[in-house]
C-alpha cells in the first residue's frame, strides 16, 4: 500500500481528480465486538471511495493543490450499530470479513485515515462514513466516500508586505490545536482542524520596533475547503502603514499607528524553568520549584492556554482554552487535575502548573504546556512554553501463582523501588484477542516488611481462554514489566436443544459457581470445527450457536482451551437434529374468499331536502370485501346483521382485504369501530338552512366500542347473550426467533395516542400440560407509509419444543373482553359517513425468522 499524489489542477464536468477502488476482503480484526450479532444472515460489502476534492471557500473547485491521498486499502474501518450491541474495527478495510453475518439492523460505517489533530504541512487525513439498513437474508454493497478532514490554509506575502517590514512571520492557531509558523518562503499548504483559526502576525516595523497581534481570524473552518491567505501592506491615511489580511474572503485591516506601535503588549513568561528548556522529572513527582507562567504588560483580555499532554487531556483537561472566559465547572475541573490560578481583582495574573505536572505520564514523547496573551486592541504577547519530560520508573515481576478459572485469584511478587507503588501501579493482562490489554482488579498491594523494595500483589483476573496469559504492569500509566500466569481448567458438561438454525446448549459442571465462568469461556465445536457463532448467558450457564441448517443433524463438543491447546480437553459429544424453518399460513393474505357481502345498509337516518318536514332521503352503504381463508376476525360481532337497527352506525366490518398492498394483490385492513346490537331509532333529520347537506347531522349514542382483530384460528359471536369464542392458534412443531412485517397505522382524532398491537404466543408441552413457551406484546405507532416492524421471540424452557402457535394483530392497545373495550377505546363519530371509527392498522407480507 501507498500513498498517490493527486494534483488538483483540473476540473472536469463540475468534479476533480477522483479515486475509485473496490475492496477485497481479509479475516482478521483488531477490536471486541458483541458476538451475538454475528448470528443473523445479513451480509455487507463496503466498497471505499477516496474523493480528494478540496473546494474553496467561496463554493468552487480549489486548484493547484498537491495532496498526499491514501488508497482505500489504507483506510481504517469501523463498523457499529444503533442499539450499541455491536462495535468492530479494522486496521484496514482489506481485513473486514465479507462472509461475517450480522443480525438485521441499522449500522453505522466508518473509515478514516489519519488524525485531523495532527495539524502542520504535509498531514492531511480523511474521513467518511454511510448508514445502512440491514435486512434478514440479503447482502449488502454500500459505497463510502471518505473526503479531506483537514481545513487547508494557503497563505501568500505580496511584496508590498515583504519589502515593507524587515521581518514578517506569521502563526497559525486553531481552536484546540497547535500554533504553527508560517514564515513567508513557505510554499506548502498547511493542514488544520475545522475550527476558528486565528492569525497572528510578528513582524518588525521600519523603526525597529517588533510588534506581534492577532492579525485576523478564519471563522468556521470548514473540512476538505481551501482558505487563500493574503497579506498585504499599504501605506493608508496620515502615511500610517495598513497591515491587510485578506483570509476566506474576510478583510482584516490592522493600522500600525504610532499609537498601536507603542501600546504596551501582554508579557507571559515562565517560571521554574527557562522557556525553550525542558523540564525533567520521573513521572508522578512534581517540580521541586514552584513551575508556570506569569502575566504581566498590558491587561490580557484572552489567554490562550494550550496544552499537549495525553493523560491530562484523556482526564478532561481541554487542550485549548481561554482562561479569561472560562466557566466555573471547567475551572473546577482544571483546578482538580492540578492548575492553581492568581488574580489581581479580576486579572490573571500566574497560571500554576506545578501540581499538575505531577499528574503527567512518561510518554515517550516531550509534553508541553503554551500560554499565549492578547490585549484588547490585538496585541499579543509571544506564546511561552513549558516542555516536561517525565521519565519511567522501573519495576519487576519476582514469582506469580497459577490461577484456577473461576477463582481467579493470583498473588504475584514485585520488585520495586518506587514509594507508595499501590497508588501507581496498574496490571493488565492480555486475552485471547493479541491486540487487546485488559485491566485487572488489584485486591491488595503490601510492602514485605523483611525484603526491602519487594511488594505482595493481589489479583482478580478476569476469565481467560487460554491455558497460559501474558500479564503486564504498569507504573502511572506506562508498561514497567511483564510476565506470564498459568490457568488450570474446571471439567463440565453440555446438553443441546436444537432450534431451526441455531442451537441452546447449557452448561453443566460439578461446582455451580464455575458455570458461569465455563459459558463464558468454551470453545463450541459443531460437527469438529470450531465455531464462533455463539451468543453467551453466563449467569444462565447457557450459549447460543448459529448459523445451524434446518431439519439436519449436528454434533457439538466444547472446551475451555484454545484450539491449539485443546488436546484431549474435549466435553462427550451431544448429537442433535435442527426444527424445519416452517411459516405462517398465507402471510401476503393472497388466499382470499367473499368473506363480507351486504347491499344498501341504511347510513345515517332519513333527512329532508330542504327546511320543510319531508323526510324523504335516506343514504345507504354497500359491503363487498374479500377476507384470507387462513385467518380469522372479529366481524361477527362488529358487522352482526343479527343487530335490531341495521345501520353503519351499529354495523361496521373490523377486518377486511385491500388492494393497496406492500407487495402481491391484497393486504388486511383491521379497524377499530363502534358497534351496537340494539340501536336505539335515529331520529329525522331537518335541515336548519342552507346550506343544505346530503347526510342526517343526527348522530346516535351507541353502545360497545371494539378493536378490530386479525389472528390464526377461529372466532364465533352469540348475539343472544352477546358471548364470544375464541380458539386461538394452529398446530406448529417450530420455534421461531421473530416475527416480522410491514405496516401503516392511522390513530383516531378521538385518541392520537393509540397504536396497533401485533402479539405472539408459541405453546409448549411441559409434564402433560400446554404453557406458554414464548411471548410478545409490540406497539405499531402510527405510521403514513408502510413501514417494517419486528417482533423478538425467546424461550427460557430449555428443551420444550412447540406444538403450536397464536399470531394476532389488534387495532388498539385495548383490546380484551366487550365491557374492557368499550371501556377504554374511543371511537370519532362523523355524521358525514354515520360511522364511528377508531385507529387503522393495515398489515402485509408477515413471516417469521429463525
Amino acid at each position: 500500500m501507498g500513498y498517490r499524489s493527486v494534483l488538483i489542477d483540473k476540473v472536469s464536468s463540475g468534479i476533480c481528480v477522483l479515486c475509485i477502488l473496490f475492496i477485497g476482503f481479509a479475516a482478521t480484526s483488531c477490536s471486541s465486538d458483541t458476538e451475538e450479532e454475528r448470528l443473523g444472515s445479513a451480509m455487507l460489502d463496503p466498497v471505499i471511495t477516496i474523493d480528494p476534492t478540496v473546494s474553496t471557500f467561496y463554493g468552487g473547485i480549489a486548484t493547484g493543490l498537491s495532496i498526499d491521498v491514501p488508497t482505500p486499502a489504507m483506510m481504517s474501518f469501523r463498523l457499529s450499530n444503533d442499539d450499541g450491541r455491536y462495535a468492530k474495527t479494522w486496521d484496514s478495510v482489506d481485513d473486514y470479513p465479507r462472509k461475517e453475518p450480522l443480525r438485521p439492523g441499522i449500522y453505522l460505517m466508518e473509515a478514516f485515515h489519519g488524525s485531523v489533530d495532527d495539524e502542520g504541512f504535509d498531514r492531511p487525513s480523511f474521513y467518511g462514513s454511510a448508514k445502512a439498513n440491514l435486512l434478514d437474508g440479503q447482502n449488502y454493497t454500500q459505497h463510502i466516500t471518505c473526503t479531506l478532514a483537514n481545513a487547508v490554509v494557503r497563505m501568500e506575502y505580496t511584496g508590498e508586505s515583504l519589502s515593507e517590514f524587515p521581518d514578517i512571520e506569521a502563526t497559525l492557531h486553531s481552536e484546540g490545536g497547535r500554533y504553527l509558523r508560517y514564515p513567508a518562503d513557505e510554499t506548502r499548504t498547511a493542514y488544520m482542524r475545522p475550527a476558528d483559526i486565528d492569525i497572528y502576525l510578528d513582524l518588525t516595523v521600519s523603526t525597529g520596533e517588533h510588534i506581534s497581534f492577532l492579525a485576523a481570524t478564519i471563522n468556521n473552518a470548514s473540512a476538505a475547503t481551501l482558505y487563500d491567505v493574503t497579506i498585504d501592506s499599504h501605506t493608508g491615511v496620515g502615511d500610517t502603514p495598513e497591515i491587510t489580511v485578506n483570509a476566506g474572503n474576510e478583510v482584516t485591516t490592522t493600522r500600525l499607528t504610532p499609537e498601536f506601535i507603542a501600546a504596551e503588549a501582554p508579557v507571559v513568561q515562565t517560571t521554574g524553568i527557562t522557556d525553550g528548556q525542558t523540564l525533567e522529572i520521573t513521572e508522578g513527582d512534581i517540580p521541586s520549584t514552584p513551575t508556570g507562567f506569569l502575566i504581566s504588560g498590558a491587561e490580557a483580555t484572552a489567554l490562550i492556554l494550550s496544552t499537549d499532554a495525553p493523560a491530562l487531556t484523556a482526564a478532561g483537561w481541554p487542550r485549548s482554552i481561554d482562561l479569561t472566559g472560562a466557566d466555573d465547572a471547567t475551572l473546577s475541573k482544571l483546578t482538580s487535575l492540578g492548575m492553581k490560578i492568581t488574580r489581581s481583582g479580576s486579572r490573571i495574573t500566574a497560571v500554576d502548573l506545578t501540581d499538575a505536572i505531577g499528574n503527567l505520564r512518561s510518554s515517550g514523547s516531550i509534553q508541553t504546556f503554551s500560554l499565549i496573551a492578547r490585549s484588547a486592541i490585538g496585541k499579543a504577547s509571544q506564546p511561552a512554553a513549558i516542555a516536561v519530560s517525565a521519565a519511567p520508573v522501573d519495576l519487576s515481576v519476582l514469582d506469580i501463582s497459577d490461577v484456577l478459572m473461576g477463582v481467579n485469584i493470583v498473588s504475584m511478587k514485585i520488585l520495586s523501588r518506587g514509594e507508595n507503588i499501590a497508588d501507581k501501579i496498574t496490571v493488565e493482562i492480555l486475552s485471547g484477542n493479541p491486540d487487546r490489554w485488559e485491566p485487572v482488579e488489584i485486591l491488595s498491594a503490601t510492602a514485605d516488611e523483611e525484603k526491602n523494595g519487594e511488594w505482595d500483589v493481589m489479583l482478580r483476573l478476569p476469565e481467560l481462554t487460554t491455558p497460559q496469559a501474558k500479564l503486564r504492569v504498569k507504573y502511572l500509566g506506562q508498561e514497567k514489566a511483564n510476565t506470564t500466569v498459568n490457568v488450570v481448567s474446571p471439567e463440565f458438561t453440555l446438553e443441546a436443544d436444537a432450534f431451526a438454525k441455531i442451537a441452546y446448549l447449557r452448561i453443566k459442571a460439578e461446582r455451580s459457581d464455575m458455570i458461569p465462568l465455563v459459558t463464558s469461556l468454551a470453545n463450541i465445536y459443531v460437527n469438529g470445527n470450531l465455531t464462533q457463532l455463539t451468543v453467551r448467558y453466563p449467569d444462565e450457564g447457557r450459549i447460543i450457536v448459529g448459523g445451524l441448517e434446518e431439519n439436519t443433524d449436528y454434533t457439538f463438543t466444547a472446551t475451555l482451551y484454545e484450539p491449539s491447546a485443546a488436546a484431549d480437553h474435549f466435553t462427550k459429544p451431544v448429537t442433535i437434529r435442527t426444527e424445519r424453518t416452517l411459516q405462517l399460513p398465507d402471510p401476503s393474505f393472497e388466499d382470499v374468499h367473499t368473506g363480507l357481502k351486504y347491499g344498501n345498509l341504511p347510513s345515517g337516518g332519513r333527512y329532508s331536502q330542504n327546511i320543510v318536514d319531508i323526510y324523504n332521503q335516506q343514504n345507504y352503504a354497500s359491503y363487498d370485501y374479500f377476507l384470507p381463508k387462513s385467518w380469522a376476525n372479529v366481524n361477527a360481532k362488529t358487522f352482526c346483521t343479527a343487530a335490531s337497527n341495521h345501520n353503519t352506525w351499529y354495523m361496521q366490518p373490523s377486518a377486511y382485504t385491500i388492494t393497496d398492498a406492500m407487495d402481491g394483490s391484497y393486504a388486511v385492513a383491521i379497524q377499530t369501530t363502534a358497534w351496537d346490537l340494539s340501536g336505539q331509532k335515529i331520529p329525522d333529520y331537518r335541515q336548519t338552512g342552507q346550506p343544505y347537506v346530503n347526510y342526517s347531522r343526527n348522530i346516535p349514542q351507541i353502545a360497545h366500542r371494539a378493536a378490530g382483530r386479525l389472528f390464526l384460528g377461529s372466532y364465533a359471536f352469540n348475539p343472544s347473550d352477546q358471548s364470544e369464542t375464541y380458539k386461538e392458534g394452529i398446530d406448529f412443531s417450530s420455534r421461531p426467533t421473530a416475527l416480522n412485517g410491514y405496516y401503516r397505522f392511522i390513530p383516531s382524532s378521538a385518541d392520537i395516542s393509540d397504536c396497533g398491537i401485533v402479539f405472539i404466543e408459541v405453546i409448549g408441552n411441559i409434564s402433560g400440560a400446554d404453557v406458554v413457551i414464548s411471548r410478545v406484546r409490540k406497539e405499531l405507532p402510527a405510521a403514513t407509509g408502510y413501514t417494517a416492524f419486528s417482533a423478538p421471540l425467546s424461550y427460557a424452557d430449555f428443551g420444550v419444543k412447540a406444538k403450536s402457535i397464536r399470531v394476532m394483530f389488534a387495532s388498539s392497545r385495548y383490546f380484551g373482553s366487550i365491557n374492557y373495550e368499550s371501556s377504554r377505546i374511543k371511537t370519532y363519530s362523523d355524521p358525514v359517513t354515520s360511522t364511528s371509527l377508531g385507529g387503522l392498522l393495515w398489515i402485509d407480507n408477515i413471516t417469521l425468522s429463525y
